[in-house]
């Protein structure tokens, strides 16, 4: 009989060949497949956790990969691949400091690995330390002159240190020496596209894609280009590609959410955001885009419940503040929206008019009408164009019958706006207080003219018709009303 465990080891051999082989030709979907199989042979294998765990890096499954590798690494620490790659997966999800260790403990296992002496040079490139990242790119230029990837490094230097046209040269070296790098193609397109010359980065990107047609970076930048060149179908397009290559791949998700939001397709807007938000559970950016769109769609208490997430991973996030603020505002919470404008007001940070006038909204709305009137001051020494707030001073005067104060206010506004509708009912309504029908009809006539679809102007309308005895006009605007708020 042969050797079961002969059979076995030459089965094991098989399969983990044919899965770097798949790994290597970008099959990392057919090379998962066989490292499964793998696992059930030589389970915690840390060979096969390593290779599972970059295959989950290349479809942009990063903290699966975290795992994985992390998990090959408790089994065998002492491999300088594996802690070099624990740093690229960590260097690519930003955590810079923390890739720079793996990197440091790679090169103390393997002093000579080329690929830890570019990662470390690409650490220290993102830290600011520009001396230390050109020692070491020039290090590695020394033992290979003719390696194209190291002027990709220097490029990459260059531009951080935002000297560009240094930057192209080293990208155009790179290409002198190998014309079909990808990086140097991509890269320069991406100075290009920052320079205005769409159409040049557009060749760059395209060449990129013909000599590695699944590199995603390209892809991403190439659909941004389009969108940027006024083409946002091509741009959606491209995205669900480079989705297609990296299912997680972040950046994608934001622009392919972005962009339906931008065409007005809020319901598939907000299924990419939640993916979005689902790879980046930190990312108070993906919060609030979330939470933004769930108010654009009505729904307020998502749009809460995201602001409020928001909050809590950044608790000092002003323009969040105000938008859950102003949710809270909608929905009735006057108390809870001006406590919020209370504590923005006493940090004393920021203080804008649009703050002052907010707040003044709310204390009229609770009756606090010296607290309202000393906020739409506050509005007005911030910015004294601001009509809303000398309306506001004057609906305060109206409620507390001032009507000449009142008069004055709106006169005041209108002067500076003669065709605010607002403004014009607002006056309206103050002639109604003193029984001066003729001048209130006017002016609402004039608020009409500029809204005639607005049921609230013809009510007031029939209003001040009925007490000035035009009943049957009255029943007209009535009925219109009527009519408008079906219709709405």
């Amino acid at each position: 009989m042969p050797d079961t465990s002969d059979f076995i080891e030459q089965r094991i051999q098989q399969l983990f060949q044919q899965a770097m082989h798949f790994q290597q030709k970008g099959a990392a979907e057919a090379a998962l497949q066989l490292c499964y199989e793998l696992m059930e042979l030589i389970p915690e294998a840390p060979e096969v956790l390593h290779l599972m765990g970059v295959l989950h890096y290349q479809t942009g499954k990063h903290e699966q990969a975290l795992h994985l590798i992390g998990k090959a690494i408790q089994e065998q620490p002492n491999q300088a691949d594996y802690q070099n790659n624990m740093g690229t997966v960590l260097l690519s999800l930003n955590r810079v400091d923390s890739a720079s260790a793996y990197f440091e403990e790679a090169l103390r296992l393997q002093p000579e690995l080329e690929s830890a002496l570019n990662n470390l040079g690409n650490t220290y490139r993102l830290q600011g330390q520009f001396k230390e990242a050109e020692a070491l790119y020039q290090q590695l230029l020394k033992k290979n002159p003719r390696d194209a990837h190291g002027y990709i490094n220097l490029g990459n230097l260059r531009q951080a240190q935002e000297q560009i046209d240094e930057a192209m040269g080293f990208y155009e070296k790179a290409l002198q020496i190998s014309p079909q790098q990808a990086e140097a193609h991509h890269n320069l397109g991406c100075l290009l596209f920052k320079q205005g010359h769409l159409q040049a980065a557009q060749e760059k990107f395209l060449m990129a894609l013909k000599y590695r047609p699944r590199y995603s970076e390209a892809l991403l930048h190439l659909g941004h280009l389009h969108y940027a060149m006024g083409r946002p179908d091509q741009a959606r397009l491209i995205y669900h590609d480079v989705l297609q290559i990296a299912p997680q791949e972040t950046r994608a998700l934001e622009a392919l959410s972005k962009t339906l939001e931008r065409e007005g397709n809020n319901p598939e807007a907000i299924v990419y955001a939640q993916k979005w938000l689902a790879n980046e559970a930190y990312s108070t950016q993906a919060q609030n885009h979330l939470a933004h769109l769930y108010y654009q769609q009505g729904d307020l208490a998502a749009a809460e419940a995201a602001y409020q997430n928001a909050l809590q991973l950044d608790p000092e996030q002003r323009q969040t503040q105000i938008a859950l603020s102003k949710i809270w505002q909608q929905q009735g919470k006057f108390e809870q929206a001006l406590s919020s404008y209370e504590r923005l007001i006493q940090s004393g940070q920021d203080l804008d008019a649009n703050l002052f006038f907010e707040s003044a909204q709310l204390y009229f709305q609770l009756d606090k009408n010296e607290q309202a009137k000393e906020s739409f001051q506050q509005a007005l020494a911030k910015d004294p164009y601001l009509l809303e707030a000398l309306n506001g001073l004057g609906l305060i005067a109206l409620a507390e019958h001032n009507t000449s104060q009142a008069q004055s206010y709106f006169e005041q506004s209108l002067k500076e706006d003669p065709y605010h509708p607002d403004t014009l009912s607002y006056l309206a309504h103050t002639y109604q207080h003193q029984q001066n029908w003729e001048q209130a009809l006017a002016y609402c006539q004039q608020a009409f003219e500029m809204e005639p679809n607005n049921p609230e102007i013809h009510l007031q309308m029939a209003e001040i018709l009925e007490a000035s005895g035009q009943k049957e006009q009255a029943e007209k605007h009535r009925a219109l009303a009527s009519q408008l708020q079906l219709d709405t």
